[in-house]
């Protein structure tokens, strides 16, 4: 085992992430080439996650939107490389930063309610996998003790999705699974959808 990690040299990834947060929508083809540059890298996930990580938490509700949307994004393409980052502790930690701080904006807190229900249901049963469970669950009902008092405003009710809990066998769906898929599945046709319009049909 080496004594120091590998030192991460930025990329492209790096460049398109910071043009990618720059502007007012999400750029569909751009967040495409992210994934296709991470799914093809060693480094990559954990360049892109440190990255985001630091833009989720600008006081800028734009980029924070951006930030968490292309992080949602690199869990669906980018699943087996990104499981690890998504995990992390220094990772949890400014989620949870993110999700009790009272003046984020509502934009903000549905959309990491959503990246939250999606990590939850893909990487719920990975045991280093508590930090974003326990979130999930602050933000969805604000009940979790972490030392930092209470939530700003828990999910209302009517737009809450059940949260997805580890332990069914795959394939006994649950109605929570069912949701998330439904959710998952109309992400990916729109990005499909996306791309398709940028891609060169000569190729």
């Amino acid at each position: 085992m080496p004594l120091f990690s590998k030192k991460l040299t930025p990329t492209t990834i790096t460049t398109n992430i910071e043009k990618a947060v720059s502007q007012e929508e999400l750029d569909w083809a751009l967040m495409y080439e992210i994934c296709e540059v991470v799914n093809n890298s060693e480094l990559g996930a954990k360049e892109a996650r440190k990255l985001l990580q630091k833009k989720m938490l600008l006081p800028n509700s734009k980029t924070q939107v951006i930030s968490l949307e292309i992080l949602n994004a690199l869990s669906e393409n980018c699943r087996s490389k990104m499981q690890s980052q998504i995990c992390a502790k220094t990772f949890g930690e400014d989620l949870e930063k993110l999700a009790t701080r009272l003046t984020v904006e509502d934009e903000v807190h549905s959309r990491l309610h959503q990246c939250l229900q999606h990590w939850v249901s893909v990487y719920g049963q990975d045991p280093s996998a508590g930090a974003i469970c326990r979130i999930h669950e602050l933000v969805t009902h604000g009940t979790a003790n972490t030392g930092r008092g209470a939530i700003r405003n828990p999910i209302p009710p009517a737009q809450q999705q059940q949260p997805v809990a580890p332990g069914p066998a795959r394939g006994s769906h649950q109605p929570a699974d069912i949701l998330a898929d439904v959710e998952l599945a109309k992400n990916n046709a729109q990005l499909f959808s996306q791309t398709l319009s940028f891609t060169d049909p000569t190729n």
